[in-house]
């Protein structure tokens, strides 16, 4: 499934080509490092995580090579005889990935049915999940690619447009009155998938979706329901005694991933600009 592509003319309702779940690298022998000499499909499905992933990674590249952003990253991005590593052609090669993963992850993973992502896409079809770390993901993403596109690009409110449709779907089916967040939503029996105990991953990862929305639009519904889910993480998670989060409420050993706590610290320095003197306080 991996080949070239023209961001113009691209259509992958008339032949799909993207990165698919897993790929596997044959590496020459030798002394490191070693350089590939052969690449493979070894699971040829798709991961609404890996595709946000991928178009964070590929947006970040766009934004900060970008020459007409005055910053340090100029002496990286230019000339080569002003000792750029890149040539501005990279620039313009991040753009054109960018519109091709765009298009990708909407037409793999976008059910317009249900007004929402999805998390897998196998066989040709879509799955029937959206899982509340993939919603997370998914907005962070797709946030930074509309961060990283200029004022005038047709792009930038196509984007805009899904980020504020699925936040608007998180809020009717991810997260409940009281501000808890389910493990995700099955489309297939139109209800929330709910976890064993409410855990720290999910509402950190539903806070982080929110904000990014919040970022985007400016509309504070989403801020607030943000600002809901970490009250009650305070209420049913802080342990006063050991100044940590649980994991998880009522469960007796804690286990904390690097993603979790990669999103919970963003989680609290954004909300942190966001509230009162009195609230920064508290989150500090």
């Amino acid at each position: 499934k991996l080949g070239k592509a023209d961001k113009e003319t691209y259509n992958p309702e008339k032949g799909l080509k993207y990165f698919p779940r897993r790929i596997g690298v044959k590496l020459e022998k030798g002394d490191e490092p070693q350089k590939p000499l052969d690449y493979s499909v070894q699971d040829d499905g798709s991961s609404l995580f890996s595709q946000a992933s991928l178009i964070f990674g590929v947006s970040e590249f766009y934004y900060y090579s970008n020459p007409l952003i005055k910053d340090n990253w100029d002496r990286i991005f230019g000339e080569e005889k002003t000792g750029a590593l890149f040539s501005l052609e990279s620039h313009k090669a991040a753009k054109d990935l960018l519109q091709i993963l765009f298009k990708n992850i909407v037409f793999m993973h976008f059910d317009r049915e249900s007004n929402t992502f999805v998390s897998d896409y196998d066989k040709g079809k879509r799955g029937n999940n959206i899982f509340t770390d993939d919603f997370c993901m998914t907005m962070i993403g797709l946030s930074n690619l509309y961060k990283a596109l200029p004022e005038d690009d047709k792009l930038k409110e196509d984007v805009k447009r899904y980020i504020i449709v699925q936040a608007n779907f998180a809020k009717d089916k991810l997260q409940d009155k009281d501000g808890a967040f389910a493990g995700g939503y099955d489309l297939s029996k139109n209800k929330a998938i709910p976890t064993r105990r409410f855990n720290l991953a999910n509402q950190v990862s539903g806070m982080r979706g929110f904000i990014e929305a919040y970022k985007v639009t400016g509309d504070k519904a989403y801020l607030d329901s943000a600002k809901k889910a970490f009250d009650l993480i305070e209420k049913r998670l802080w342990v006063k005694e050991k100044g940590v989060y649980s994991s998880s409420e009522g469960g007796i050993v804690n286990v904390y991933i690097p993603y979790t706590m990669a999103v919970l610290f963003r989680d609290l320095a954004e909300l942190a600009q966001e509230d009162s003197k009195e609230a920064r306080d508290r989150i500090a």
